[in-house]
This record gives structure tokens, C-alpha cells and sequence, in this order.
């Protein structure tokens, strides 16, 4: 259930939800625990959130992380929005 799925078909039933639901299933031996763990940044001064563009923003920050720890980018739409 990639994010480049072109089947944009109407699902129409609940056999076929289920189908495609099932077909990202990983088996059992595969199976893992991870977190996704996120944040909201606001400047002290004045609580403005964080925009994603500017020299205080978040893309420099992931990509002060990143150069600093050494993380992978996750990249889209050409964009930083992450790390792992």
C-alpha cells in the first residue's frame, strides 16, 4: 500500500476493503514496534508556530540534525519532513 498506488477505483465492497488492507500485511516474522513520535515548535517569543521555510525554520532544522547526527532525510515532494 505504497503512497504511488494508481488505482484510484472506488473500493465497493467490504470483501475488497479487506483485500486491500490485507495486501500490506507483513508476515508474522516481520512484524515490529515502532513509535512515531511528533512535535509542534513555537517560538517563546510571541508563540508563533514554526514555519517550514527561513533560517529558523523547520527544514533547518531537520537538516541541522541531520548533518549533526548523521540521520536519513525523508524526503517529499522534493522536501525534508524527517529523519530516521
Amino acid at each position: 500500500m505504497a503512497r504511488d498506488t494508481t488505482d484510484f477505483r472506488p473500493i465497493e465492497g467490504v470483501d475488497e476493503l479487506v483485500a486491500y488492507l490485507a495486501a500490506g500485511n507483513k508476515p508474522r516474522d516481520q512484524w515490529r514496534i515502532g513509535t512515531e513520535h511528533e512535535k509542534f515548535p513555537f517560538y517563546v517569543d510571541g508563540n508563533a508556530p514554526v514555519p517550514y521555510g527561513g533560517e529558523r525554520g523547520i527544514r533547518a532544522i531537520l537538516e541541522g540534525m541531520q548533518q549533526k547526527l548523521g540521520w536519513d532525510p525523508i524526503i517529499d515532494d522534493g522536501r525534508i519532513i524527517g529523519l530516521v
